[in-house]
């Protein structure tokens, strides 16, 4: 468990690592909530705009 704490505490120790972790997360939540709409049936380009805008 150590080790999982040092790597959390030298993340965010680390600005331009943090940023990229926390753009990260942001693009997984965008993901899982577009593949969620699409398999509920949602607006398919709607989910497709939102996925290559948060791509670019």
């Amino acid at each position: 468990m150590k080790r999982f704490d040092q790597l959390i505490e030298d993340i965010l120790d680390d600005d331009d690592l943090s940023h990229t972790l926390e753009n990260t997360i942001r693009l997984a939540e965008t993901t899982c909530h577009d593949v969620t709409l699409l398999q509920s049936g949602g607006q398919l380009l709607s989910t497709l705009s939102t996925c290559a805008k948060t791509i670019k």
